[in-house]
């Protein structure tokens, strides 16, 4: 009996949890009422709600002075796009932070918070980051990848694919925000693991399938078979805001 309660709770755990997706994005502006103003009353702060007029969503957030650190969390998150060290300088030049807060949990609602933040950047924000995977943009490349479907455009900007264990082993992080679990591979060279990683991720995310642990999987008729099990020991474990409480599937491959 203990077992089967044990793997009830952990199921109603997951079903309750409730994932919340938070983005910076540094800005010139010096109080609410100038986003309010350069949006053409399109976006509306009232006390620490954010709401848009045209769409009707709505959203926590938190408007804050300048920060010194902001530029060096960009740095640090934006290895996977390469940020330019003039979009760097103007994020040092920034005059204020505004944390978009937002109830995710599947691509639907991740590509509505996108839209939001987008909306952002047209008056005056500045740069995105993704404080709940770990990950930055420039406005230019936050703008094109909402042009994709959503699916590609939710999993570009709100999974990081490529994050290095010291072991070697290859992990995501931030799939959480799209209501999925995170994958991490075993024994691949980088790039290899990398691309397998972002395979599975998308038939997650496309093909909804019921996964189950010690199945199998494989990227096409003439690709090798991975062993598929639950990772209960996630690398971001005890860190709020990047670890899993949908869990961690772990990829290795079959000789």
């Amino acid at each position: 009996m203990w077992p089967f309660k044990k793997k009830n709770a952990e199921l109603q755990k997951v079903a309750e949890a409730v994932v919340k997706t938070i983005i910076c994005i540094p800005g010139d502006w010096k109080d609410r009422i100038e986003i309010f103003s350069r949006s053409n009353g399109e976006l509306m702060i009232a006390g620490k709600f954010l709401a848009d007029n045209i769409t009707g969503r709505n959203y926590e957030i938190e408007l804050c002075v300048a920060d010194d650190r902001i530029a060096l969390a960009f740095t640090a998150a934006g290895y996977a796009c390469s940020l330019s060290s003039e979009f760097l300088s103007k994020i040092a030049d920034h005059q204020s932070v505004l944390y978009l807060i937002g109830e995710t949990g599947d691509p639907v609602k991740a590509f509505q918070m996108a839209e939001i933040a987008a909306k952002l950047l047209k008056v005056g924000g500045i740069g995105i980051k993704i404080e709940t995977a770990g990950k930055a943009f420039e406005p230019y490349q936050w703008s094109k990848n909402l042009d994709f479907d959503f699916e590609d455009a939710a999993f570009n900007g709100f999974v990081v694919d490529s994050l290095v264990k010291p072991n070697g082993d290859v992990y995501s992080c931030g799939m959480h925000n799209l209501g999925l679990k995170d994958t991490i591979v075993s024994g691949l060279e980088f790039q290899e693991a990398v691309d397998l990683i972002k395979i599975f991720s998308f038939y997650q995310l496309i093909d909804k399938p019921v996964i189950k642990n010690k199945q199998t999987f494989r990227t096409g008729l003439e690709s090798a078979y991975y062993l598929i099990t639950e990772e209960t020991d996630q690398p971001n474990k005890g860190i709020e805001l990047f670890e899993n409480p949908f869990g961690m599937w772990k990829l290795e491959r079959l000789q």
